[in-house]
Parts: structure tokens; sequence; C-alpha cells
């Protein structure tokens, strides 16, 4: 948008955002998906007697999405898992449309419940074809999808692929692992400094694909985005390999958010690369926030 434009029909939100995934050195095939997506309604000036310069040409507000799904089962199941999933949560959207955020009350929850909406429509959708094909019985997958309207991030997870919010200096992680091992962290068997060495801690308690047709138990939030706030979506293999300090200093680097991107997957492939690498790292830009705004992270 033009800088001359009046304030008034500046874009609420802007993004920057990059994405890439990597199989690793240990694994042939790549199991990880991910989806990046902008949402908009917008107006196209066609004609009008206003003095030159009053209104812009065209006009456009955005919604964002971002998708990390890393598949599980044997063979190629895995793989299967995570773009059905993907696929299938694309269709049922745009099957039903509903981005734009309002103000209303009610309106965080209603987002939270269409998102929870969607993973069970996806689950559905993976146990169908899974059953359908024997060679991908018990096939599942994580899947972790970030969405954004405004300042309003709206988090939906299952499985232990992981959301970070960079702010100010601070890497906070804001999915929580659905893991045996977190579950176990959570109920005092174990120190916390111990999951990321245990023996079970690849072993979901949670997944897409694996309920036995169940009632999924996702995890749904709702934050407050500030000006310049970073979103790092990723899979294990990128958490596996790399410490919540390495991305703290990658995201706190003065990088695009496309070199913070290929150097969270550089890095995890010089830490050996132990399984497939997928990251997505998204810079938001806040009208009306810039120098760090007052907004409050919260969850719903």
């Amino acid at each position: 948008m033009d800088d001359e434009t009046s304030p008034l029909f500046r874009p609420l939100l802007e993004v920057e955002v990059a994405a890439g995934t990597d199989p690793g050195k240990v694994r042939a095939n790549n199991e990880d998906h991910y989806l990046v997506g902008r949402l908009g309604r917008s107006l196209e000036l066609m004609a009008t007697n206003l003095p030159p310069g009053e209104l812009p040409p065209r006009y456009e507000e955005t919604g964002w999405f971002f998708v990390v799904a890393d598949g599980m089962g044997g063979a190629e199941a895995g793989e299967v898992a995570s773009r059905i999933a993907i696929e299938a949560g694309l269709f049922h959207h745009l099957a039903r449309p509903a981005w734009y955020f309002d103000d209303c009350d009610d309106a965080a929850d209603r987002v939270l419940d269409r998102m929870h909406e969607l993973l069970d429509r996806i689950q559905a959708d993976v146990l169908r074809v899974a059953r359908g094909d024997r060679s991908l019985n018990g096939m599942g997958t994580t899947l972790t999808a970030a969405y954004v309207s405004g300042p309003n991030l709206f988090l939906a997870h299952v499985g232990d692929s992981r959301a970070y919010l960079y702010r100010a200096g601070e890497l906070k992680q804001i999915s929580r692992d659905q893991t045996l091992v977190q579950q176990l962290v959570d109920q005092g068997s174990i120190e916390p400094e111990a999951a990321a060495r245990h023996p079970l801690r690849h072993v979901l308690a949670h997944a897409i694909g694996s309920e036995n047709g169940g009632a999924l138990t996702p995890q749904l939030q709702h934050l407050e985005l500030r000006d310049r706030d970073r979103l790092l979506l990723c899979s294990d293999g990128v958490t596996d390999a790399l410490e919540d300090g390495v991305l703290a200093a990658i995201l706190a680097a003065p990088a695009t958010p496309r070199e913070a991107c290929s150097q969270v997957i550089a890095r995890a492939l010089e830490a050996g690369g132990p399984d497939n690498a997928t990251a997505i790292v998204a810079e938001f830009h806040l009208r009306g926030l810039e120098g760090g705004g007052s907004a409050d992270g919260e969850t719903a």
C-alpha cells in the first residue's frame, strides 16, 4: 500500500512469512507437510468523482493461516496422513468460509469452536482413508495450526509439533506437547529436564488418526499479538535437534523471516538431521501497535 494513502485505508495487519522443509539426514522420505495461506476481503475502486488520491485504487484486509503436520505410520502412511490432514482442513474451511474476526464478546470463542470443528472433520477424513486401505492402517499425524486476524492469534494444536512466540527478546513455547512424557512431567513423576532425553518422549498421547474414532482433545488458544512479534511453527525434527536457546537466538537476529526459516532448518541439519525438519516463521506488523503496543498475550 502506498505510504501516501490515508491512514484510514491502510491495512491493520501486514505479515512477512517464510516456510520450508527438509527430509533430514536419516529418513528416506519426508512425512512433514506445511501450508501458508492468506485470506482476504478487498475493495477495488471502479469509478468516483472524489478528488484524486482521496481513496486507494484497491484496499484489502487479510487474515493468515499457517499449518505444520508431522505424519506417522509404516511405509508412506505418515506422509499420506499429514497430507490428507492439511488438504481436508482447507477443503472444509473453503466449503464454509468464516475467517473475519469481529469484536463481539463471544467472537474469540466462536473462532476456537470453528477450529475445533475443523479438527474433528479432519480426524474423520484421516480415519476414513485409513480404514479404506489396509496399507495405511494405524497412520496418524500431528497438526499445529495458527490463524491470525488483526492482533488476534488463534492456535489449534494436536500432538508434539510446536508453536513458539518470540517477543521483545523472549521466546515462549505457546503449544503444549501432547505426549506421554509431558503427562509424566505434569503429574510430577519426572523432572522437566529429563523429558528431552526420556526414551518415550516421542510417544503421543493424542494425534489425528489414532483416537480410534473418538473425540479429539486439542489445545485451543487465543493470544493477542504485538507489533513485530514473530511466530515459529515447527515439527519435532527441529525441536529434537535444537534447544530453545538456539531458536531464540535465530529469531532475535536482525534477519528476514526467510533468512530465519532457512537458518532454523540448516541448524537442525547441522545437528544431525535425525528427522524431517519443517519450519514456518512469520513476523507481524500491526498498525496502531508500533513500538510494542499495550496488548498482552492471553489464552482463552
